[in-house]
């Protein structure tokens, strides 16, 4: 029953995270066009200059080896399944609705549709463990 659950908040989060992503970014720049448009092309610059350097970062170097560097942290490794991932779904939930409260109707379609992705989630695992079990070969 718990790992059922493990799709839940799963959902909620990645939903929520890319849905607030996408409305401070339109928000920003929609922001700045309307109040401070002089910003915009030193930022956009900056933005062009730092992927042409990084593109030709990787070019120029030919054959050379790149110097070590830590992979990051691995989000894999961060247990979401359970109570845990159901309880940090929920923190997420209730500190928007709380601190944002004008994301009060982006939090409310986040959650829903995080519900109903994680209904898909569970019936088509349901729906490969039951096919898989039904093959005897």
């Amino acid at each position: 029953m718990l790992n059922k659950l493990a799709a839940v908040p799963f959902g909620i989060l990645v939903l929520l995270s890319v849905g607030l992503t996408l409305a401070l970014v339109s928000g920003a720049v929609q922001f700045l066009w309307n109040e401070e448009p002089w910003v915009l092309p030193p930022l956009l610059a900056a933005g062009l200059l730092s992927a042409l350097r990084l593109w030709g970062r990787g070019t120029s170097r030919g054959a050379q080896a790149l110097p070590s560097i830590h992979p990051g942290i691995d989000f894999a490794a961060i247990p979401v399944a359970g109570g845990i991932g159901f309880l940090v779904a929920v923190e997420y939930v209730v500190m928007f609705w709380i601190g944002v409260p004008s994301f009060r109707p982006l939090v409310v379609t986040v959650v829903v549709l995080g519900l109903v992705l994680a209904g898909l989630l569970i019936g088509l695992r349901k729906r490969d463990r039951s096919g898989s079990s039904a093959r005897t070969y």
